[in-house]
């Protein structure tokens, strides 16, 4: 039940960030993004002091009426005034919009399917995207787990989620750097970021100092912030306007049901194998391999073509 608020929570965001921020919307959400490793930095850390003076029963407790404060948030949000919706297309040249095309039933009934059909590298993207919430979720997850393997009391691995939390806002603020000098591409979210998770992930399963064990972790950390912020951030490059609408939630939702699937799958690998060691040599194994795939995707296209004209 928890998750499928988590899930509603992400794709709320993402749309309101659209709405608000449509033509500034890659580097919005890569400096958003950043907050999202204030969790995993934190919210270990928080749970754990909590449980430790409160009990499991009373520290999950008092963790989830801490989220409640989130609802504040949701009060303050407005809807997008009519001048903004009607300015939407205020910037898009005529030549740009093909009104010779009829919407298909596609169009019509399945909006945030034809995203994909429509646009092919948004597919490719979403791929991609769900391996990188494999990977995150996985290692999220059982960091504090490989830290405890390693001999590390549970004190002590604790703050190895927090290395990765520091790491990954960083990694945001690189990504949004990227974004604002323009050099956000296949290459620079997608192939060096993968190659760089996976060197990172597998060489903490080597490494039985803490020290260098919370520098890899803080190397990994960046490496996915980085690569979040800018597969999140490069859709409104891909997908028309028109079709961004629905983009956006069909990418949350496959990131959502990795995510889900990602931490029931490797928690299977960890109960065969015993230890979370073979997590992340998963982690690891899929990185790399998806690295070089990445070579084949090139952003090389002219500018994105307007589907339709959005109806009012």
């Amino acid at each position: 039940m928890s998750r499928i608020g988590f899930g509603m929570w992400s794709l709320a965001q993402c749309l309101y960030m659209n709405a608000h921020f449509k033509r500034t919307y890659a580097s919005i959400f890569a400096g958003a993004a950043g907050f999202i490793y204030v969790g995993v930095a934190v919210l270990p850390l928080t749970l754990q002091w909590l449980i430790d003076h409160y009990g499991h029963k009373g520290g999950k407790t008092c963790f989830g009426a801490l989220i409640w404060n989130c609802m504040l948030g949701g009060v303050l949000l407005r809807p997008t005034s009519k001048s903004e919706r009607l300015s939407e297309h205020a910037d898009t040249p005529l030549a740009q919009l093909d009104m010779s095309k009829k919407k298909s039933l596609k169009d019509k009934y399945l909006l945030c399917f034809s995203s994909i059909f429509s646009h092919r590298k948004f597919g490719v993207l979403i791929v991609f995207g769900m391996v990188a919430m494999y990977v995150y979720s996985s290692w999220a997850i059982f960091l504090v787990k490989l830290g405890e393997s390693k001999g590390f009391s549970t004190q002590q691995a604790v703050y190895l989620s927090t290395m990765g939390g520091i790491g990954g806002m960083v990694g945001s603020g690189a990504g949004q750097a990227l974004f604002h000098f323009s050099k956000i591409n296949a290459y620079t979210c997608c192939l060096l970021p993968s190659l760089a998770t996976g060197i990172t992930v597998l060489l903490s399963i080597f490494s039985d100092t803490f020290v260098v064990l919370c520098a890899l972790t803080f190397g990994t950390g960046f490496t996915q912030g980085v690569q979040y912020a800018g597969l999140n951030g490069i859709i409104p490059l891909l997908v028309c306007s028109y079709h961004l609408s629905g983009g956006l939630p069909s990418s949350s939702v496959a990131e959502g049901i990795v995510y889900q699937l990602g931490g029931s799958i490797s928690g299977c690998i960890q109960d065969h194998d015993g230890s979370p060691d073979m997590v992340f040599v998963v982690c690891a194994v899929v990185s790399l391999t998806v690295a070089p795939v990445s070579l084949l995707w090139i952003l090389d296209e002219p500018s994105i073509r307007q589907c339709y004209v959005e109806e009012e």
